[in-house]
């Protein structure tokens, strides 16, 4: 067994995982979400030009607004793709935890958006979650996908 304590757990792997490719899925999508909703949400005044108060909770992605929608849009590409980059070549069980806490970060973005019930608006968002990672197992297990089940029957078979 690999030590999580120490740069340990990361000496070997090389490259992308075989079979991390649908443990990005989840938290792209509700990484889209998330932004998209909060790109929805900004007041009608934002759309006009006046950029000076932005509806966001994240420091740093409230000052992108503050300058311009595109450097918002610019910057959540780039955490998307080394966020995505980490999961595909961390070792399973860092990328497993990396993707779950992305996803259960991102549904809480999206249930903040949610005014007129925060309870359900955040019930559906688990849901969610839960949808995402159902998917990713399944995914996991059929013999069709690049997951580790895949290279087993291959070399038994």
């Amino acid at each position: 067994m690999r030590s999580l304590g120490s740069l340990e757990w990361y000496r070997g792997t090389r490259g992308i995982q075989k079979g991390h490719w649908w443990l990005c899925a989840g938290p792209v999508l509700l990484r889209g979400l998330d932004y998209g909703v909060t790109l929805y949400g900004q007041p009608a005044a934002y759309w006009e030009g006046n950029f000076a108060r932005p509806n966001e909770g994240s420091l740093i992605l409230h000052w992108c607004l503050q300058q311009h929608p595109l450097l918002f849009v610019a910057v959540a590409l780039v955490l998307t793709g080394f966020s995505s980059l980490l999961i595909l070549c961390w070792p399973r069980k860092p990328a497993e935890i990396l993707a779950g806490l992305m996803m259960l970060g991102h549904a809480f973005g999206i249930a903040t958006w949610v005014n007129s019930s925060p309870v359900w608006g955040l019930a559906a968002c688990l849901a969610l979650v839960y949808c995402c990672l159902s998917i990713g197992e399944a995914m996991e297990e059929n013999p069709l996908s690049l997951g580790r089940r895949h290279s087993q029957l291959a070399t038994s078979g």
